[in-house]
């Protein structure tokens, strides 16, 4: 992948992120609606371009660079799956804050769906990395 889709993606996905946090706790606020859904947007036109990329090259190397885009193990802010781990827990954080069994219930499935991303979707795309590595030389 390119510096400049990585970067596009890290923008994207940045957005999001700082939209989801920065969020009006107010569910009818119609900016905080308006920005989430923008962000969301610009993150599936990146997720579509990345999408076409990987369609476009082929082969163990791209295949690589694909799964450093969804997690780097070098670099946990870098991959897309932690980024939505990341999101999940700020939306799970905020609906922690609040007073009503409902929210609280809420955020006892957004933590099972982080914990779904962090465990089960990392460890897959590592195991997937481990088996296109190069043998190792003895």
């Amino acid at each position: 992948m390119s510096d400049r889709a990585r970067a596009i993606e890290g923008l994207a996905l940045t957005a999001v992120f700082d939209a989801v946090l920065t969020a009006s706790p107010e569910p009818a606020d119609p900016l905080a609606v308006a920005e989430i859904e923008g962000a969301a947007a610009a993150v599936r036109a990146a997720l579509a371009r990345l999408e076409t990329a990987v369609r476009e090259q082929q082969g163990i190397p791209a295949a690589h660079a694909v799964l450093r885009a969804l997690h780097d193990p070098g670099d946990r802010d870098a991959g897309l799956l932690d980024a939505v781990a990341r999101i999940v827990a700020a939306l799970r954080d905020g609906l922690y804050s609040q007073t009503d069994d409902q929210a609280h219930h809420a955020a006892d499935w957004l933590e099972a769906a982080e914990g779904a991303v962090q465990d089960a979707a990392v460890e897959n795309v590592d195991r997937a990395r481990e088996e296109l590595a190069p043998p190792q030389s003895t």
